[in-house]
C-alpha cells in the first residue's frame, strides 16, 4: 500500500485537498482527515495507522492530512520508524505566507481566539511578543510562516524525492493539474479529475453566537478521540460527527462582514519579516516561489 500525507501547512487548503483526493475511487481517506496519529511520545504501530483509513475496493494509496505534524519535531522521527518499508510521500502545501498569516487573524476571530475589534497590528505585536509556550495557537501564525524552519527536518530525514511542495496559489489557479501531479506519483488514474468539480471546504467565516460557537468546540475536542478508535461505534460516531459539523455551519457560521484591512505599513512589516525565509526556501527546495515571482 501507498501513503501521501499531507503534513502541513494549516491555514492553506489542506480540507480542499484531502477532499479531492478522497473522492479519487483507488485512494482511501482517512476516517476523519487531521488523525494527528505521529503527534505522540508513544511508540507508533504500522497495524494501529493503517486501521485509520476508510476501505474502498481497488484501493492503492491511502491518504491523511494532519497539518501540524509540520510543526511537531516527534513527526519525523515516528513517521520514519512506523512506516519503514512502506512506499509513502509526504506532502507540503505553502501558502504566500502573508496571506495566510492574515487568514489565520480572520480564524482567530471566528474562534474567539481574539477579541473581534482587534487590529491586524495588534494581532502582529500579539505574536511578536509571545511566550515560547504560548497557548493561544493564534499567537503562534507569525513565526510559523518561516516555513523554512521546519521543512528541513523533513527533507534531511526523508529526502527530496520523498517530500513534495506544492503551493496553495497552484491549487487555486488550476487545482486540475495539481491533481493529476499528486495522482501520478504512484500511477493512479489521473482521468477521474478531467470532469471533477472542485469545490472550495473550510472557507473562513464568522460565528454568530459565541456560547454556540463554545458548546460545539468542546465536543468536537472529546469526540475527536473517539473518531480514532479502531471499532464500530468509532465509525458511527465520524458519521454523526459530520453531519453535525455540516448543521452547526449551516445554523452559525455565517460569510465574513468585511473585508480585513490591512494598513500598507503592516502589509510591508510582514513581507519584510518574511523575506529571508522564503528566499533561504526557494534555495531549499530548489523550484521558485509563486508569491515571489
Amino acid at each position: 500500500m501507498n501513503y501521501l500525507i499531507l503534513a502541513g501547512t494549516n491555514k492553506s487548503g489542506t480540507t480542499s485537498i484531502f477532499n479531492y483526493l478522497g473522492d479519487h475511487p483507488q485512494i482511501s481517506p482517512s476516517l476523519i482527515k487531521q488523525t494527528d496519529f505521529f503527534r505522540t511520545d508513544n511508540i507508533c504501530a504500522f497495524e494501529d495507522y493503517k486501521s485509520l483509513f476508510q476501505k474502498k475496493n481497488n484501493t492503492l494509496c491511502c491518504i491523511e492530512a494532519s497539518p501540524d505534524y509540520m510543526y511537531d519535531k516527534r513527526v519525523p522521527k515516528q513517521l520514519a520508524n512506523c512506516l519503514k518499508g512502506q512506499q509513502f510521500k509526504i506532502i507540503f502545501l505553502l501558502r504566500n505566507p502573508v496571506n495566510r498569516f492574515l487568514s489565520w487573524y480572520k480564524y482567530a476571530k471566528q474562534l474567539f481566539l481574539i477579541p473581534e475589534d482587534m487590529s491586524v497590528r495588534t494581532f502582529i505585536d500579539e505574536n511578536i511578543n509571545a511566550k515560547e509556550n504560548q497557548e493561544n495557537e493564534a499567537f503562534v501564525a507569525l513565526k510559523t510562516g518561516k516555513y523554512i524552519n521546519y521543512l528541513k527536518p523533513y527533507i534531511d530525514t526523508f529526502g527530496q524525492e520523498n517530500v513534495q511542495i506544492i503551493f496553495t496559489e497552484d491549487l487555486m489557479e488550476d487545482p486540475q493539474s495539481v491533481l493529476i501531479h499528486l495522482t501520478s506519483l504512484f500511477g493512479l488514474d489521473a482521468t477521474f479529475y478531467e470532469k471533477y468539480e472542485f469545490k472550495i471546504f473550510n472557507k473562513s467565516g464568522s460565528s454568530k453566537k459565541k456560547n454556540i460557537r463554545k458548546i460545539y468546540l468542546g465536543l468536537r475536542k472529546i469526540a475527536v478521540p473517539l473518531f480514532n478508535s479502531n471499532n464500530f461505534f468509532s465509525a458511527f460516531m465520524i458519521r454523526i460527527g459530520k453531519k453535525i459539523s455540516k448543521l452547526y455551519r449551516h445554523v452559525n457560521v455565517q460569510e465574513l462582514k468585511q473585508n480585513t484591512v490591512v494598513e500598507p505599513s503592516d502589509y510591508k512589516f510582514l513581507s519584510d519579516y518574511y523575506y529571508q525565509s522564503d528566499q533561504h526556501l526557494q534555495k531549499l527546495i530548489n523550484q521558485p516561489l509563486p508569491w515571489k515571482e
